[in-house]
């Protein structure tokens, strides 16, 4: 585990624990070498990196991996058709306690982009499925397919259908709850468009 942080349009590059990085070494086909595994990037990585400087094809992106500017560690520069900018992370390991603090915080603070925001992300093979509020919009190579979900029904659908996360669970008055929420967040988004 490494202490890392993630650059956005609006967020700075910093290193204050926000996000855990994860770096692996001893697979059996190269057991000296370490890799960068980080799957709780969003649309970041689809498979591992080896933990060496050099630009590697992510299908539908490219990500650039570099010595960090800012700490003793690394940056991983992302795609331009990302949502995010980049990342960068401490060499250093990192005990789960240095994350704690971080932790609560992105949990409960109203400014946290994981209560602002109802989204879910899915790394597929060749192309990258996001859903932002009520737009699930899907990055390929040549092409990027922007669908609305207008209704409950389709929201849930695809929560379940494409992002493996069955709502089945919760109650009817808190499946509403939810999609307005997402409706309020979309149009909200939509007010700033139009008023650009």
């Amino acid at each position: 585990m490494h202490r890392g942080g993630v650059q956005t349009m609006t967020r700075p590059a910093r290193v204050d624990a926000s996000h855990l990085v994860l770096t692996v070494r001893g697979l059996d086909d190269d057991p000296p070498k370490v890799w960068l595994v980080d799957v709780g990037l969003g649309d970041g990585l689809f498979t591992p990196l080896p933990l060496e400087a050099g630009t590697y094809r992510q299908e539908p992106y490219e990500v650039r991996l570099r010595p960090s500017e800012i700490v003793d560690g690394w940056r991983l520069d992302h795609d331009p058709r990302s949502t995010l900018a980049g990342m960068d992370f401490e060499s250093v390991p990192a005990a789960l306690a240095a994350f704690e603090e971080q932790h609560a915080h992105l949990s409960v603070a109203p400014e946290s982009p994981f209560l602002r925001l109802c989204a879910a992300y899915r790394r597929k093979a060749g192309s990258v499925v996001i859903l932002r509020s009520l737009s699930l919009i899907e990055t390929f190579d040549d092409r990027i397919d922007s669908t609305l979900l207008e209704t409950p029904a389709d929201f849930y659908a695809a929560l379940d259908d494409i992002f493996g996360l069955p709502c089945g669970h919760l109650s009817r008055a808190d499946r509403d709850q939810i999609f307005a929420r997402a409706r309020a967040q979309y149009k909200t988004w939509l007010a700033t468009q139009n008023s650009a």
